[in-house]
């Protein structure tokens, strides 16, 4: 949701790892620097009422987070919202 509304692309590379090409980086070193930009890509989504839900997601969302100590990667999560799936 950061990236301007862009639609991206899933790619699988040769060691099988899918990644999301043009995917918005943001580096962040404190809790809340990250509750920020979570606030910031949530508040750009589309929502709207449907017949379960008064404020249902109609957009798709990526929320990607990756642990480092500088180059090194000591964990990835990986947050998927498929808008009314």
């Amino acid at each position: 949701m950061l990236n301007g509304r862009e639609q991206l692309q899933a790619r699988e590379d040769a060691k099988q790892n899918v990644n999301i090409v043009g995917l918005t980086i943001k580096r962040v070193a404190h809790t809340g620097d990250f509750m920020a930009t979570v606030a910031q890509g949530s508040g750009v989504r589309i929502t709207s009422q449907n017949s379960t839900n008064a404020d249902s997601s109609r957009s798709h969302a990526i929320l990607q987070i990756e642990l480092r100590a500088g180059k090194r990667v000591h964990g990835k999560m990986s947050f998927i919202d498929l808008a009314g799936c």
